[in-house]
């Protein structure tokens, strides 16, 4: 009679985390991460290798802005799978007395996903993002002035990338629906294609190149913080 209640609490006990810590089969996942940061500063060099005229770099501004919405849908219980597109924008402006440069680049990336999850308790699960590959595209321009003279860059640069890419991360479900997730390092391996095309002062420049790339990191400064919304979640 003990084995059968023990056994019973038990199996009472693993059905009730099972049946809470499921997303269920069918539910939606639509968030993301926003990033946005500024950064003014004044620069003076008084190398007189570097700087043998003692020219001042009067101030460098820069902005980045990011965003990488996810759009996720559960065929399996706890398992999504998904679409990570991606858009990012950086402007950089050097201004010293005799000379002025303003760069601009742009991209865009889009890749598939493969997500997990676990439960830890009740309001925290621990889950698995994985990535199989990536295509990114980017655009940049440099335009640089110095006395009367203009000169300008400018470059694209396509890329395809069958990868795969394995993130850890947890989320807080601060109510059933909205989840606060943080992703900390990550380990991929890729195989990249890539060309770019482009002009300097008119001529046009294209070149190709492949790369094999083996990364991992756990570093505190890779940590990055987003927003998702589980819908027709039951």
């Amino acid at each position: 009679f003990m084995k059968t209640l023990l056994c019973s609490l038990f199996l009472l006990v693993v059905s009730s985390i099972v049946c809470f810590s499921q997303i269920s089969r069918g539910s939606f996942m639509i968030g993301g991460a926003l990033h946005f940061s500024y950064e003014d500063s004044y620069y003076n060099d008084k190398n007189p290798r570097s700087n043998p005229t003692n020219q001042v770099y009067l101030e460098e501004d820069g902005t980045i802005f990011q965003v990488n919405p996810t759009f996720g849908y559960f065929v399996l219980n706890n398992v999504a799978v998904g679409l990570n597109p991606g858009y990012s924008k950086q402007t950089t402006i050097l201004t010293r007395e005799d000379y002025s440069s303003r760069f601009i680049n742009s991209s865009f990336s889009l890749s598939p996903f493969i997500r997990y999850y676990a439960s830890l308790n009740e309001k925290l699960r621990f889950f698995v993002h994985g990535t199989l590959f990536s295509y990114q595209y980017m655009a940049s321009t440099n335009k640089e002035q110095t006395f009367d003279v203009t000169r300008e860059t400018t470059s694209k640069l396509y890329i395809l990338s069958p990868s795969f890419r394995i993130q850890p991360g947890i989320v807080f479900f601060a109510t059933k629906r909205v989840g606060i997730e943080a992703t900390l390092g990550f380990i991929g391996y890729s195989f990249t294609r890539s060309k770019r095309e482009g002009t300097t002062d008119g001529n046009k420049v294209e070149h190709k190149a492949t790369d094999k790339n083996f990364q991992f990191s756990l570093n505190p400064a890779s940590i990055n913080l987003g927003l998702q919304f589980y819908l027709n979640r039951k």
